[in-house]
C-alpha cells in the first residue's frame, strides 16, 4: 500500500471516527471515571505544580530541545555536504512533525470551538456541550471553547515520525511505539484532569500520523 494510499485511509478513519465519538456516550461515560461530582474535583488536580512539571512543561521542555537538536544536526549535515541523505531526511520529517503538528491543532482550536469537559454543565462548568461537527453560530461569541484536537499531546504524538529515522523494520516498531507512549502519556494526564475527552486524543493521534506520512511523502521525493 503506497504511502499516498494510506494517507487516504488515514483521513478517511480520522472523520468516521471523530464523528461516531461526537455522536456517542463514550467519551462522557469514560471522562465519568476522573470526575467526582460530590467533591467537584478531578483525579488530577490543576493546582499540583509537581505532575504539571513532569507531564506539561517538562515533557514539552524535552521535545523542544529535541528539535532544537535536530535542527543544529540538520544545517551542520547540510553546510557540511549541501545535501541531505536518508538518515538526515528522517531528521527532518521529525522535525518538520514537531513544528507542524501542533501549529496545525492550534488552527482547528480557532475553527472547532469545542469545550474541554472540566467547562461543561455536565462537570459543573459554564458550558453546553458543543460537538466538532457543529458548525452553527455562537450564541455567545465569548464562549468559545478551545479543546478540539488536544494540543499539548500533539507534540508528543508527532514523535511518531521516529518510524522514519531508522530502515531497520525493528527500529522502526521501536520509534513508532515511543511517539504512541509519550503522546498517550500526555493525552492520559489531560484527560485526568477534566481537560480533554478520548476523542480529542485520538484525533490528534491520527492527525498527527496524517501529517507525518505526508511530510515523508514529500521529502522522500527528493
Amino acid at each position: 500500500m503506497t504511502l499516498s494510499l494510506r494517507s487516504f485511509f488515514i483521513f478517511i478513519f480520522l472523520c468516521a471516527g471523530v464523528l461516531w465519538l461526537e455522536n456517542s456516550p463514550l467519551d462522557f461515560w469514560i471522562q465519568d471515571f476522573f470526575y467526582d461530582p460530590h467533591s467537584k474535583t478531578w483525579l488530577i488536580s490543576r493546582d499540583n505544580a509537581v505532575l504539571r512539571i513532569i507531564f506539561y512543561t517538562g515533557i514539552k521542555n524535552v521535545i523542544t530541545l529535541f528539535a532544537v537538536g535536530l535542527l543544529l544536526n540538520i544545517l551542520f549535515f547540510f553546510y557540511q555536504k549541501r545535501f541531505l541523505d536518508d538518515r538526515h531526511k528522517g531528521y527532518a520529517i521529525v522535525l518538520l512533525s514537531i513544528i507542524i503538528t501542533p501549529l496545525l491543532a492550534v488552527l482547528i482550536k480557532e475553527l472547532t470551538y469545542v469545550h474541554c469537559p472540566s467547562r461543561l454543565l455536565h462537570y459543573g462548568g459554564p458550558s453546553e456541550f458543543r460537538s466538532a461537527l457543529d458548525f452553527s453560530p455562537l450564541h455567545d461569541l465569548y464562549d468559545r471553547g478551545k479543546c478540539f484536537p488536544a494540543g499539548h499531546a500533539s507534540g508528543g504524538f508527532a514523535l511518531m515520525a521516529l518510524y522514519f529515522m531508522s530502515s531497520n523494520p525493528r527500529y522502526q516498531k521501536i520509534g513508532l511505539a515511543v511517539g504512541l507512549m509519550i503522546g498517550w502519556m500526555m493525552s492520559l494526564y489531560q484527560m485526568l484532569k477534566g481537560a480533554h475527552f478520548l476523542s480529542h486524543s485520538l484525533a490528534i493521534m491520527l492527525l498527527s500520523w496524517l501529517v507525518i506520512v505526508v511530510i515523508a511523502r514529500l521529502l522522500k521525493r527528493y
